[in-house]
């Protein structure tokens, strides 16, 4: 089995890479971001046409972001032009990223389902980008906004694991299982970093963000948590259901703050507590 130090030195760089965004100094990030570019391009986890893809990506995410705040129709332009980017980029399907597979096929309990894990930079990347170029303004800067947001969101939270997690057990894609694994400190690695914030700056700080916009909040938070829901097709239509419920607390704890950090921080628990505690990733 693969040891923690055996991960490349590129995905713990692109790990601190993003945590420099929330300092106020944007020389410190820019200067680790450019570290961690050189670093995971000489590994040959990213090849010239993956800078391409990149570039086509920052250049669409600031064209955006200008012309939504001057509340130019042409926005939507580069919003769909974002989408297409970053779903391409999601799926994987885009060519010139070697992703790294840490470890495959493993199967916490006879009863669950097996899953690997992968360090996939074009995900990472996304989700950095996202953040860098157009939600960085509204990050959390402080000790005192993160214990404002938290104060906030805790309520909705513990609500929302309940009904999900109950959902869960009563769809029968779920039931109560400890998970004592080595495999959670990697799992923790690369759950947060190349998922958690990638989903999150793309289903609610780019399709949420830009629909709230015309649509009740409500709906906009409905709206993509079932597109989140349908991302998640390949577990079947229960995890459909389970994904989509969990999108709604993530849109929500996101409509009533407007941190992304809220978002991800909501969706990093519930993995957590679905990780260590129940069946994962489902029921055989």
């Amino acid at each position: 089995m693969p040891y923690f130090f055996d991960i490349p030195i590129g995905v713990y760089l692109i790990a601190v890479t993003t945590c420099l965004l929330f300092l106020t100094n944007r020389l410190y990030f820019f200067s680790a971001l450019m570290i961690s570019l050189v670093t995971v391009s000489l590994a040959e986890h990213l090849t010239f046409i993956a800078f391409v893809w990149l570039a086509l990506l920052a250049l669409s995410l600031y064209y955006y972001q200008h012309y939504s705040q001057l509340g130019a129709k042409f926005s939507w332009f580069w919003w769909g032009l974002c989408i297409v980017l970053a779903v391409a980029l999601g799926m994987h399907i885009l060519p010139g990223f070697n992703n790294v597979l840490y470890i495959e096929n493993i199967q916490l309990h006879a009863n669950s389902k097996s899953f690997d894990i992968w360090f996939n930079f074009d995900k990472a990347l996304l989700g950095l980008l996202i953040l860098a170029l157009v939600l960085q303004p509204s990050l959390n800067h402080s000790i005192d906004d993160w214990r404002s947001m938290l104060s906030t969101i805790m309520p909705t939270l513990a609500v929302g694991l309940v009904v999900t997690f109950t959902a869960g057990l009563l769809l029968d894609v779920l039931q109560p299982q400890l998970n004592i694994s080595p495999l959670f400190w990697p799992w923790l690695l690369k759950n947060l970093f190349f998922t958690v914030i990638a989903e999150e700056a793309l289903f609610r700080g780019i399709i949420q963000r830009q629909l709230v916009n015309y649509l009740p909040g409500l709906t906009s938070v409905a709206i993509s948590a079932v597109l989140f829901g349908l991302a998640h097709i390949a577990g079947g239509w229960q995890y459909v259901l389970l994904a989509s419920a969990a999108g709604f607390i993530y849109g929500y704890v996101y409509l009533k703050t407007g941190r992304i950090e809220a978002a991800i921080f909501a969706h990093l628990v519930l993995n957590v507590i679905h990780f260590n505690f129940f069946t994962y990733p489902a029921l055989l």
